[in-house]
């Protein structure tokens, strides 16, 4: 351990060349080295004292690497000693031609980037200390991610315009979606908890009617709307209630005497039903909508076509609302008459 206590030996063999290999010695330490020969008539000559330091035993470990689509990080670690290291790479494992600087350290870490997507590469940690010891990590596969593909965007539609046409057995509904061919459904039943019957669409159309037939007269129905797009996106309507006409019809009075019968109303969440007869004449009509009864003045419906029965949706009402309503009819004579004022509310939300 010292120029001047050269107190171990270790035999080198007879000949002209001569080579040993001391081993037991302690890492990152100086030893002093000198050798000596000896010829067959005894004659000794003696080297000049070298000294060499041992190195530090270290190894490459914890070598992984995480994948992007475009780019791998990898990183390792030679924790006994602080070496510089980098990182090969290729798209095989016997082509390594790629390098790149991993820092010097103990800890080491490189991206690697502008790679193709869904694609194998091959990776490789590689270290040298400070007395040129290299050392290099087994060989690690690793597929960068698959780019992923953009969604196809989805359609933006409406149902607009639901509303139905009552006669004595049958109703025929109908309501629109403009923007977008649909497959259409229609439920019904007696009550609007329960709409347990449907008619369905053939074929994705933008313009959705149906005639349901097979119903009682003189009962009032409730239909729903449904539409669903080829994606799989679903719209209802609000329930609307339709009361089917009559088996029988009052005998109708004299013209000039006619009378404003079956005044009545129905109510969803967002809608009113007004229905009304003036048997023995053709009338046309006014329905007034107000928040009490002494001031009509909510909303105001023209009903222009002549007919005996009238059946009428108004859209567009608040929910959970009291409202009055009132009917003036008018037949082809001029003559008017008025009804009583009804109290509906519409249905909560």
């Amino acid at each position: 351990s010292s120029a001047s206590a050269l107190s171990q030996s270790v035999a080198a063999g007879s000949g002209n060349n001569h080579q040993v290999v001391v081993s037991g010695l302690n890492q990152n330490s100086v030893y002093y080295f000198q050798a000596v020969g000896v010829d067959n008539l005894g004659l000794e000559k003696k080297s000049a004292v070298i000294s060499v330091k041992t190195t530090y035993d270290w190894n490459i470990v914890n070598f992984a690497g995480t994948s992007a689509v475009d780019s791998v990080s990898v990183s390792f670690s030679t924790p006994d000693f602080s070496t510089a290291g980098e990182v090969r790479w290729g798209l095989t494992a016997e082509a390594l031609s790629n390098v790149v600087n991993a820092g010097s350290g103990n800890d080491h870490s490189a991206t690697i980037s502008g790679l193709s997507d869904d694609t194998l590469y091959y990776f490789q940690a590689a270290a040298r200390d400070e007395n040129s010891l290299s050392k290099a990590s087994g060989v690690v596969a690793i597929r960068t991610e698959k780019k992923p593909v953009a969604p196809t965007p989805l359609p933006v539609w409406t149902m607009s315009g639901f509303a139905g046409t009552a006669a004595k057995n049958s109703v025929s509904v109908s309501y629109k979606t403009s923007e977008y061919a649909t497959i259409g459904k229609f439920r019904y039943g007696l009550s609007e908890s329960a709409l347990s019957q449907q008619v369905v669409d053939a074929a994705a159309v933008k313009d959705h009617s149906a005639e349901i037939s097979g119903l009682t007269a003189d009962t009032l129905y409730y239909f729903q709307a449904e539409s669903t797009d080829d994606f799989g996106q679903v719209q209802t309507s609000a329930v609307v209630a339709i009361r089917t006409l009559p088996e029988t019809v009052t005998e109708p009075t004299p013209i000039g005497n006619w009378e404003l019968k079956s005044f009545d109303a129905t109510t969803t969440a967002h809608d009113m039903s007004v229905i009304w007869a003036t048997p023995g004449a053709e009338t046309k009509a006014t329905i007034l909508i107000g928040l009490s009864a002494d001031d009509l003045s909510a909303r105001t419906v023209e009903v222009n076509g002549y007919a005996d029965r009238h059946l009428v949706s108004v859209a567009g009402l608040n929910a959970d609302t009291t409202y009055f309503v009132k009917v003036i009819a008018a037949d082809k004579n001029g003559r008017t008459v008025e009804s009583t004022i009804l109290m509906k509310k519409t249905k909560a939300e």
